[in-house]
Formats: C-alpha cells, structure tokens, sequence
C-alpha cells in the first residue's frame, strides 16, 4: 500500500534535480529524479529507475538541449500535434 505520492522528475541539469528532489521529498512524497542530457535517453533511463513502478505524477524538462540532428528539439517522428501544443506551451509562457 502507498503511503506517499510518487513523483518523477526528468531534467538534463543535476543541479535542478537536486533542487526538486530537496523541495518536494519528505514525509508527503517520494521523489525519483532521472538525468537525461537528451530525449531520446530519457525513456530508457526511466525504464531503468522504474522498473515495474507506475508513478504518480511526471515532470519532464521542457528544454532538453538542442542536437544539430534535431532541430528545435523536434525529430522526424515527432507528430504535428505535439509541434502545435509545444508551440501555445511556449507562447503562454512568454
């Protein structure tokens, strides 16, 4: 049975990592960070971390750092419609 909400936070940068994992772990939730420096290393290093465990809640960095072989942080097989709700998330941040 949980006891604590689990949370897994994906970023790029250790320091952000460590800064969620000091603000947010504790008596009311569990915290699993993952360092991945790309997209594409971020599934498989979840896979890893997780195992079998489904969590609660996700956060994902929304700036992974951009390859020349991926413009824009997109990829070929990135689908219209994640371009298009990226595209107003960016916008509503502005």
């Amino acid at each position: 049975m949980k006891t604590r909400p689990h949370i897994v936070c994906v970023d790029d940068d250790e320091t952000e990592l460590t800064t969620f994992r000091r603000l947010y772990e504790g008596d009311r939730f569990q915290v699993t960070t993952v360092c991945a420096q790309f997209p594409r290393s971020a599934l498989p290093a979840i896979e890893q971390v997780l195992g079998q465990d489904v969590p609660d809640l996700f956060v994902l960095d929304l700036f992974f750092p951009v390859t020349a072989d991926q413009p824009m942080g997109f990829t070929s097989d990135t689908s219209p419609e994640a371009r298009t709700h990226l595209g107003r998330v960016m916008t509503a941040t502005q």
